[in-house]
């Protein structure tokens, strides 16, 4: 070969040898949509599953909570768990062993616990000892797998470190989201019926 050949460009002649780049939006197969309308009604389909009212999927699979962390509705700024996290931490284990073994339909809670004095003086022992967190994480974590809620061990352990009050109030709301409790007739006066 002569150095001018080898010097020179080669020029395009066949497909082969240089593939040419095209803008067409056309499909590549008749039938089949392009891109964009692809797009177009994967965001039409989804705006359409929101209005129907579907369970918004969370970001790891499952769905996603009920409620938003501070989403506090008609039951205001929860104080309780704010300053007595151990009677929110009960209450919320209260509930979850309420929950039935399958299918979660609400039943007549006659097997459901009541805090009893140990299950106080456990908690009095892990908010002194600062384990509470610990504990409040792993039952966040119960709660969520569950019910098939996303998320991780990691944010469950961070929203319990840093808002644990407002962690334990959609815990609750979850959960008497799942019995079928309204607001008008509460989990604790469900159980004083029962004593």
């Amino acid at each position: 070969m002569s150095s001018a050949a080898m010097s020179s460009p080669q020029q395009a002649t066949s497909p082969d040898l240089h593939p040419i780049a095209t803008t067409s939006t056309a499909p590549l197969v008749s039938g089949q949509p392009t891109a964009k309308e692809s797009m177009s009604s994967s965001s039409h389909l989804q705006q359409q599953q929101q209005q129907d009212g579907a369970v918004e999927q969370g970001s790891k699979g499952g769905r996603a909570w009920s409620s938003g962390l501070r989403d506090f509705g008609n039951d205001g700024f929860p104080w309780k768990n704010l300053f007595c996290p151990c009677a929110g931490y009960i209450l919320n284990k209260g509930k979850y062993e309420e929950l039935p073994a399958s299918n979660y339909k609400p039943y007549s809670g006659e097997d459901a616990q009541i805090p009893s004095w140990r299950d106080c003086m456990e908690m009095t022992l892990h908010v002194t000892t600062g384990c509470l967190v610990g504990f409040e994480a792993l039952q966040r974590r119960t709660v969520r797998e569950r019910l098939g809620i996303a998320g991780s061990p990691l944010q469950d352990l961070a929203l319990s470190c840093c808002c644990m009050s407002c962690s334990q109030a959609q815990q609750r709301r979850e959960l008497d989201h799942e019995l079928g409790t309204t607001r008008n007739q509460s989990w604790d006066e469900k159980q004083r019926e029962h004593v």
